[in-house]
């Protein structure tokens, strides 16, 4: 499985090689010290370098390779010609069909999924072929022979990025939507393929530092032809397939008629008008989706005529029809368009305007939320002497999984579109008590929040839909309150793409498809890629870099299925071989105490595991009492503990029954999702001292309620009874809801949670999943609680949002 290598060692050590992006040096003296002093019998047979790269050059048949393109187009009467290495997108789509390894994974057709509740039936939105616009696509397929004729949809990523202070790289990255979104959004087999880098214009042209008016727009007008000029060479093998179909036996066998398209595409801002020809933020029509008015770009909830490929042909010929300059200046300018062709025009099933999508971290992290709202309320708690309270009590926020901590969020140098998400979640009851009472910016930033929690789930429903459109109209009365009152403009494109959002995800399913965030962490490849480049004519350098990644990747599956085979053949299956079965049973009575115990804390039927044994022995509930603090909600720990036992779990327990503990200090709980019903696990603690720090984390309570009934994890025990049995119980504090005190603004479903001083025990299986409170700061009341709904999308939706 690792040929054209001459052994396994010498296929991991080139992985290792090219992964590590290690330096011709740097391999000649690994291998020339392997072969010498190093080891004695080396299994490695490279000799060098050289030896190594020979190898990977005959190995490049296994992956689609490089190929090389150009281009011509003039500028100022003189003829520019663009030189660029691209992979042929049709070759890898017939790669990906014809794969064994990925047969079993390809939706060849559209679906549509229901939810039936029992009292009603809803539609469901999650991958692609989930959405209407597959749907509608395959319907519009002529069919034409008795072979099954299948749609097979691809989505586009393009952004430029920098790799350097001076230097910026474009890539261009495909995947595969009809492979589900864990392959297609992975590195792996199946996952996105770098197709290409767009050739930058700018040093060609030797261009003015301060061109006037009428240079830039011949400038733009250039670029966007050299832009489109280079997906036409790249995506050109798609235009016949797509048109009339391809004949292809599939890795399963079935003989299919093929029709490829780009419906998708992942794109920032400025991107979308690069792909779509049309004018930016400045332009009388900005959007690249509608014709929506420059003045009219804060009104979210209403609706414009749509772009289609149609209408903007039709405005285009008109132009250039015209009699006069100026006239067809006029016509393009009224539709918002370049004096440019579209290359994505010609290509069937691949619609440019409909295929721009609601991005997510441009359109929301970096946009709505890090570029307008946020900085607006730095201002105001700044010119109030408050900015230093948000950084302290933003500090204090609660730990939880994945969860990013910020020391001084309001002076933060350099923050990420994630970096922004995770301050959202956070902020609303770190700053209730900082502004104004009644305040619209903290309703206006609460309501933001809803529609991004909202957005970001991975499955999506009517009425999930129907609650999004309330929430985005409340913004947008909120966002009217904040321009008054704090002379805030929200008449930006960000803005505006609101209007698109929910017919975006009946369209083409939920905005995880076609987020551009996967794309985004390509750019650190290019990056390395670069690097190992001699910074000169770097597009041949950084594509044959790419090459030798997929080839290592793809000699690395076939190894990997290689063991996986082997260790197959020799651990059989006891489902399929009843000789594996070993005889006899192991009985519980003769399993020592620790035997006994490792058993019980390792029962996969349970939905919880505990972990970090304090003590690592048994002790007594005096030893245990001698540990905890002495208030009232740790007083007679032993008696209670005892007569929680007798009640709940052992009625013939002696009084004078000896109960030993062990303590515990995490807690996975195991839960089912309610967004997409997967299995999902919460890492809980409840320690005096985590990261120097004390934690005790809160959990949901299963009491058969409709309300919903919260924890706080104080101790987590582990009792052996004198009988053997064991029992994993938790003492605990409650949490209620109050009406009493309330903050200064009320925000839509507000409401504050009390902390008992009292505890009391509960038996861990009725613990559902962990839940994060975050304390009402600045207040003179104590314990007054928030629950953080906004901390996942499970929880959004469990809180009733």
């Amino acid at each position: 499985p690792w040929a054209p290598f001459r052994s396994l060692a010498d296929f991991e050590y080139t992985e290792i090689a090219i992964r590590s992006n290690m330096a011709k040096q740097t391999v000649d003296s690994q291998l020339h010290l392997l072969h010498t002093s190093w080891a004695k019998r080396s299994k490695i047979t490279l000799s060098g370098y050289s030896d190594m790269m020979n190898v990977l050059s005959s190995a490049q048949d296994f992956c689609v390779n490089f190929q090389k393109g150009s281009l011509t187009r003039t500028y100022r009467g003189k003829a520019y010609t663009f030189e660029f290495c691209f992979r042929d997108p049709w070759k890898w789509v017939v790669s990906l069909v014809t794969d064994p390894t990925l047969a079993s994974s390809i939706c060849w057709y559209p679906v549509r999924k229901y939810l039936h509740s029992g009292t009603s039936v809803q539609r469901l939105f999650d991958e692609p072929q989930t959405a209407e616009m597959w749907w509608n696509i395959q319907d519009s397929i002529i069919k034409t022979s008795q072979h099954p004729h299948c749609f097979l949809p691809l989505l586009v990523w393009l952004d430029k990025g920098n790799v350097t202070r001076k230097v910026k790289l474009h890539p261009m990255i495909l995947r595969a939507s009809f492979l589900p979104s864990i392959i297609r959004n992975a590195s792996g087999n199946g996952g996105g393929i770098l197709l290409g880098y767009v050739p930058s214009v700018s040093p060609a042209l030797s261009l003015r530092t301060r061109p006037n008016e009428a240079e830039k727009a011949e400038q733009r007008i250039f670029k966007q032809e050299v832009y489109h000029g280079v997906q036409e060479v790249v995506f050109g093998s798609l235009r016949k397939p797509a048109e009339i179909g391809e004949c292809i036996t599939c890795a399963d066998k079935v003989t299919r008629v093929l029709f490829p398209g780009i419906p998708y595409a992942a794109l920032d801002g400025e991107e979308a008008w690069a792909y779509t020809c049309t004018r930016a933020s400045n332009a009388n029509f900005p959007c690249a989706r509608c014709l929506v008015p420059h003045h009219e770009l804060g009104s979210i909830t209403a609706t414009f005529p749509l772009r289609t490929t149609a209408s903007m042909q039709n405005v285009f010929q008109r132009a250039r029809a015209a009699l006069t300059a100026a006239e067809k200046s006029n016509t393009l300018k009224a539709a918002g368009l370049h004096d440019v062709v579209n290359f994505f025009w010609s290509l069937p099933h691949s619609d440019p305007y409909k295929a721009v999508s609601y991005d997510t971290l441009h359109k929301d992290d970096l946009g709505k939320f890090g570029k307008h709202i946020y900085p607006v309320l730095v201002k105001v708690l700044e010119d109030g002497g408050l900015a230093g309270k948000l950084n302290q009590n933003m500090n204090q926020i609660p730990s939880w999984v994945d969860l990013k901590h910020f020391h001084q969020i309001t002076t933060l140098e350099y923050v990420d579109g994630k970096d922004m998400f995770h301050i959202l979640k956070c902020i609303v009851p770190c700053i209730v008590q900082l502004l104004p009472r009644n305040s619209s910016l903290l309703r206006c930033i609460h309501s933001f929040a809803r529609i991004r929690m909202m957005v970001d789930l991975n499955c999506i429903n009517e009425d999930h839909l129907s609650r999004l459109e309330g929430y985005i109209a409340r913004y947008q009365h909120f966002c009217q309150l904040v321009s008054q009152e704090y002379d805030k403009s929200f008449v930006f494109p960000k803005q505006h793409d609101l209007c698109h959002i929910i017919s975006d995800i009946r369209e083409k399913g939920v905005t995880h498809n076609y987020s551009t965030r996967p794309g985004e962490s390509f750019q650190q490849e290019a990056r390395q890629a670069y690097e190992r480049t001699n910074k000169k004519n770097v597009d041949p350098q950084i594509t044959r870099i790419d090459g030798y990644q997929e080839v290592v990747a793809r000699i690395r599956l076939e190894v990997d299925e290689s063991e996986r085979i082997n260790k197959a053949g020799l651990n059989p299956d006891p489902l399929t071989d009843p000789s594996s079965i070993p005889h006899g049973e192991v009985h519980h009575s003769n399993l020592t105490s620790t035997e006994k115990l490792k058993q019980h804390l390792s029962d996969p039927s349970k939905h919880w595991k505990l972990g970090a044994d304090l003590r690592r022995r048994w002790i007594s509930c005096s030893d245990l009492q001698m540990t905890v603090p002495r208030t009232l909600g740790f007083k007679d720990l032993g008696q209670r503990l005892h007569k929680f036992l007798k009640t709940f779990v052992s009625p013939d327990l002696d009084k004078n029954a000896n109960i030993e503990l062990r303590q515990y200090h995490c807690l996975t709980l195991r839960y089912v999702s309610c967004i997409d019903w997967t299995l999902q696990a919460d890492l809980l603690r409840s320690n005096p001292s985590f990261n120097g720090r004390p934690r005790y984390d809160c959990a949901l309570l299963n009491t058969g309620s409709k309300n919903l009934e919260f924890v706080r994890l104080h101790l987590l025990l582990t009792c052996q009874l004198p009988s053997g049995e064991l029992h994993d119980v938790a003492l605990v504090s409650k949490l209620r809801g109050s009406t009493k005190w309330k903050p200064k603004t009320v925000w839509d479903g507000c409401v504050v949670y009390r902390e008992q001083n009292t505890t009391e025990y509960v038996l861990l299986k009725y613990l559902i999943r962990g839940a994060h409170f975050i304390s009402f700061y600045d207040i003179q009341q104590p314990n007054a609680y928030h629950l953080n709904s906004f901390i996942d999308g499970d929880w959004f939706i469990r809180a009733g949002n």
